[in-house]
């Protein structure tokens, strides 16, 4: 690529934005749903010991429970490996379930068949074994590298090898470019510009990629820009380029810290605000990311709920009810592990280019309660006895990111067809389930 189109933005910059998140929260209001997030003394490890303690239970992976069965989902099972490593903890389980991812790769980047390969899920596992310290060109005894560069067509697009058609999208196309960034092997300039002629009109990206530069705005969405920001970002991308989709999850950011997904998930959550607050991160705008991780600590399940939850992330405000609700009863379920992956994203505080999981502790601490929670509604930043006001700290682990993305893309057979059904279909957990259907 040439220095005079493509400009890499100063390390500098995005340090500056890592190290003031590092230096903990600063709430502004009474923005806070969970009553008692401040008595979890780190969000950011709390919520990695969720993830840490749903992998041990799951067998080191996750699992979808449909009403077509149970089956393994290693695209959040791949996000939960980045997520610990960012977060800079929890790094017994992580290996294990890298192993996991290891020992299933077909099973992951082919349904199983070793002549379906999906772009998105390479991608995504080149980026885990980069994070983990492991050879991508020998990963569970597959050349994920070769793989990926196999996949670059005369466009610049990495697009699946299927008979059911090609299901790659702007999540894959961007876990390419820094998986491969990362990997020491410079992406062709063809590719940078066609994850470039995703953006949309007012800076957004699109989420299906099209031969065709977007031009219509309403295409636009968050998730994809979030993460096609921090690949051009890695890449050395056009800085117009960049600063336009900064621009654009800016302006999807409500008062509150909350950014919403593409449709129809388009009201403010966990997953979405997880990934453009890792963007803010990466782009340099600390304010803009520190009310996304204000948004998502509210979220965040404290002391009054159950061992099992403590640490966890709902979805949203309502998913959050529905826990407390519940009370004793309130059990983990598929919903908060996939907010939690990618809301931890942000609490981090490192963009998924930067995250690995070198010096990272073995074990996240069980969270702790120092304190009885206040009344429902107390705001974080307001003290109960008397303390210093502790707004939620962000933890950052050694210098991850791709809500980070699921499973990137399911063909049209008849066993992906009844998993499309269920990803597509209405409630709260099919519609947390969103991202399963490309990443």
């Amino acid at each position: 690529m040439t220095t005079s189109t493509l400009r890499r933005a100063p390390v500098a910059t995005r340090t500056t934005a890592a190290v003031a998140l590092a230096a903990g929260l600063t709430l502004t209001g009474a923005l806070t749903t969970n009553a008692s997030a401040e008595t979890l003394p780190e969000p950011g490890t709390s919520a990695a010991y969720y993830l840490q303690q749903q992998l041990e239970a799951g067998g080191s992976h996750f699992s979808l429970e449909t009403d077509f069965g149970t089956s393994v989902d290693y695209g959040v099972t791949a996000d939960a490996v980045l997520a610990l490593a960012a977060a800079g903890t929890g790094q017994a389980e992580a290996r294990q379930a890298t192993d996991y991812l290891a020992a299933n790769v077909v099973n992951y980047i082919g349904f199983g068949d070793p002549n379906e390969i999906y772009a998105g899920s390479v991608a995504k596992l080149v980026n885990v074994a980069l994070v983990q310290g492991l050879d991508p060109s020998d990963f569970g005894g597959t050349d994920l590298l070769g793989t990926l560069q196999s996949l670059e067509t005369e466009t610049g697009r990495f697009s699946d090898d299927s008979q059911w058609g090609d299901f790659s999208n702007t999540f894959g196309q961007s876990l390419a470019l820094i998986g491969l960034e990362r990997a020491g092997i410079e992406p062709s300039p063809e590719s940078v510009a066609f994850l470039g002629e995703q953006q949309c009109p007012g800076g957004g990206f699109q989420l299906y990629m099209d031969d065709s530069p977007c031009t219509d705005a309403a295409n636009s969405d968050p998730d994809a820009t979030a993460l096609a920001v921090q690949a051009l970002i890695a890449v050395g991308g056009p800085a117009d380029s960049i600063e336009a989709g900064l621009d654009f999850l800016a302006s999807a950011q409500g008062a509150d810290g909350g950014v919403g997904g593409g449709a129809p998930q388009t009201a403010p959550n966990a997953n979405s605000t997880g990934l453009a607050g890792q963007a803010f991160v990466a782009g340099g705008r600390t304010a803009e990311a520190e009310l996304a991780g204000a948004y998502i600590s509210g979220l965040q399940y404290g002391c009054t709920f159950p061992d099992a939850l403590r640490g966890g992330i709902a979805y949203d405000p309502a998913a959050y009810a529905v826990q407390e609700a519940a009370g004793a009863e309130a059990t983990p379920i598929d919903q908060d592990r996939r907010s939690t992956t990618q809301a931890l994203l942000a609490l981090a505080g490192t963009p998924l280019f930067e995250v690995t999981a070198e010096g990272a502790a073995d074990t996240a601490p069980a969270p702790t309660c120092a304190s009885e929670p206040g009344p429902t509604g107390t705001p974080t930043d307001e003290p109960t006895d008397g303390a210093a006001p502790t707004a939620a700290p962000i933890v950052t682990g050694p210098v991850v990111e791709t809500d980070l993305p699921q499973a990137t893309s399911i063909p049209v057979s008849a066993l992906a067809l009844a998993g499309l059904l269920v990803l597509a279909g209405g409630g709260a957990a099919a519609a947390t389930a969103r991202r399963g259907a490309h990443r």
